[in-house]
Order: C-alpha cells, then sequence, then structure tokens
C-alpha cells in the first residue's frame, strides 16, 4: 500500500505537469511495478521463515532467512540494470515511448532496493511488530512527495526540472529510504545478539526454500 500510494502521488503530480508524463507513467509504471512487485513477493517470503522460527523458539536463527532475501536482492541487480538499459524493447510502437523508458528504466535499477525493503521488512512482519512498519510507510510517502514536487517541477537556479525522471527518482528515494532505515534497525545491537541478524553468511538450504 505505501508503495501505491507513492505511485499515486507520482501520478498527481505528472497530472499537473504534462497530460504525455502521465500517460507515459501509467503505462511503463503497470510493467515496471509488475516486474518489482513480482520479484518482491519472491523477497517478502523472509516473513514466513522468521514467524515459523519465532514460533518454535528458534530466536537465533531469525535473521538466517532475511539475509538470503538480501542476498537475491543484490543478485537481483544482474536482471533490473539490463532490464532498464534495453527497456525501450517492451514499448517498440508507442507514442510516448521515450518518456516511458526514462520511468521504467530509473524504476527498473533502483528495483533491488525495493527487493532488499520487503525482505527487510519480514523480519518485524514474521515478529508481529507492524506498526512500526506503518510510521516508517508513512515517512518514506511524505519523503516522496517532497522530492517529487522538487525533482519534477525543480527550483529556479537549484534543481533541474526533470518531469517523469523526477518522479522515478521521487519513489525510489523513497524506497531507498525504507531500506536503509530497515537495515539500520535489523542490525541494531540487541537484535544481533537475540535473533542472530548478523549471520549474513549464503546458506543454500534456506535460501532455496525461500
Amino acid at each position: 500500500l505505501a508503495v501505491l500510494l507513492m505511485i499515486f502521488v507520482d501520478r498527481i503530480f505528472l497530472s499537473h505537469y504534462s497530460l504525455q508524463s502521465l500517460n507515459a507513467a501509467v503505462n511503463a509504471g503497470i510493467l515496471s511495478w509488475a516486474f518489482a512487485g513480482g520479484f518482491g513477493l519472491l523477497t517478502a517470503m523472509s516473513e514466513v521463515f522468521v514467524a515459523q522460527y519465532n514460533g518454535a523458539g528458534l530466536y537465533h536463527k531469525m535473521g538466517i532467512p532475511v539475509w538470503q532475501m538480501i542476498w537475491f536482492s543484490l543478485a537481483s541487480f544482474l536482471i533490473f540494470i539490463p532490464a532498464g538499459i534495453w527497456g525501450e524493447i517492451f514499448f517498440p510502437a508507442s507514442v510516448y515511448k521515450l518518456q516511458e523508458v526514462i520511468y521504467f528504466r530509473y524504476v527498473m535499477i533502483f528495483a533491488p532496493f525495493y527487493l532488499a525493503q520487503t525482505a527487510l521488512a519480514g523480519f518485524f512482519i514474521g515478529r508481529g511488530k507492524t506498526s512500526f512498519l506503518l510510521y516508517l510507510a508513512i515517512g518514506a510517502n511524505i519523503i516522496n512527495i517532497i522530492c517529487d514536487r522538487l525533482l519534477i517541477f525543480g527550483v529556479p537556479g537549484l534543481i533541474p526540472e526533470m518531469g517523469i525522471k523526477g518522479a522515478a527518482i521521487g519513489t525510489s528515494i523513497g524506497s531507498i529510504f525504507q531500506t536503509l532505515i530497515l537495515l539500520g534497525f535489523f542490525l541494531r545491537k540487541k537484535y544481533r545478539e537475540k535473533y542472530g541478524t548478523i549471520n549474513w553468511q549464503l546458506h543454500w538450504p534456506t535460501f532455496r526454500k525461500c
């Protein structure tokens, strides 16, 4: 819901910027977020295993599945960066092709941060600690609103007008913000000691299960 709200805000701002930019963001957004969301569902599987370990009292293992999905998120750069670079193949005959490619490209390049975000969120969801995620999502959306306003329309003499590229970057910044905050909390000393969140090594059996 937090991500969907960011996308909605992008479109609200773009509707005031340019009808062509709005149409391009809608067309490219459906495809780009389908890719990101699909992979994000995979990395969200960390919450299933965190919940299982939590229920079984195996607290020291709860960091392991999260790290497996973080590694998967990092590996996804090998998919998303080429998809972003050659994204124009997905819009061969569109009248908004140039703007669609720009939006698609930036969402793809930053998509692995979204994957890492869902992996890290699984650590909190699996333990039933979800209120923190709600406040974080609100904060990220506020950041997205500010970034959209500044980057889409620009600030004379300070920030160039970016249009649809600014919308994609603003949403990506909001996602990166959530990911970094989640990582910071995930690596807190009390979590490292109790839940083994420092167990960063690749564990193939758990990776395959996830």
